[in-house]
Parts: structure tokens; sequence; C-alpha cells
């Protein structure tokens, strides 16, 4: 499953499923629980992609943008979210006229490198985006 957020040209997406030349090491034995996801920023001139890997310890994915939906209207301030391991990280900012902000910085497991990008959301997608996530098993 792929869940886009963003527009086309900017945005980031991530999937629960590896890539095909990998062998499926995203979830837990059991095939219950998600331990990593595919995150890909694509913004103009890059389309950067890490293995984001999840843990019991980080704050839940879905309870964050299952946040940001309930409140599409606004709010005041920055909201982030982070993996534990620091290979995603999303702040975001409501306009208040109906759009989110969102800035990504996305690292592999083994920083070499680091990509740092800022891409829009219509506000009234969040509830869009927090459902489409509800379909992968996150920790």
């Amino acid at each position: 499953m792929r869940v886009t957020i963003g527009w086309p040209g900017s945005h980031l997406e991530l999937s629960d499923e590896p890539r095909a030349h990998e062998e499926p090491r995203y979830r837990s034995r059991s095939g219950r629980r998600l331990e990593a996801l595919e995150a890909t920023l694509v913004l103009p001139g890059i389309d950067a992609s890490a293995v984001v890997w999840l843990s019991e310890q980080d704050t839940p994915l879905i309870g964050f943008f299952d946040d940001l939906a309930r409140d599409r209207d606004g709010w005041r301030g920055i909201r982030t979210w982070a993996s534990g391991e620091g290979g995603l990280t999303l702040a975001c900012v409501h306009d208040g006229a109906g759009h989110v902000s969102f800035e990504a910085v996305l690292r592999p497991p083994l920083p070499a490198w680091e990509v740092r990008g800022t891409f829009l959301l219509e506000a009234e997608e969040l509830e869009r985006v927090a459902e489409e996530l509800h379909g992968f098993t996150l920790v």
C-alpha cells in the first residue's frame, strides 16, 4: 500500500511494501506489525528514498495524522513527528486558509546524506491521508 502526502511533483510517499529487489523485511515475524516504511521525498529535481525504521517507542504516525485530520480547520504553531531513529521527521504548519505546509527531513539508516524539503497539502486532504495510513499496521 502507498500513501501520498502532497501534490504531484512535490510530495512525500510512504509505502509498507519493500522495493521489488528487496526481501519483505518490513513486518514483524508475526506479520501483524509494521517495523519499517519506505519513504520517498519528491521535490523539483529530487527523488530520494530511504527505509524508515519504526519502534514501539515512537509516537505513532497514525495518531499524529489522526490529530492533524481532527484539527484540519486550523491550529497554532508547529506540529512535529519523528521516527525514533531520525530517519524521517515532519514539521507541519496550518496557514488558517485551508493549507498545511509540511517540512520533511529524510535520512537513510546510515546517514551519508540528508534531504530536506517543503511541500503543501490541502487541509481537507488530511482526513484521506489518515484513513489511508490506517491501512498500514503500524507500531
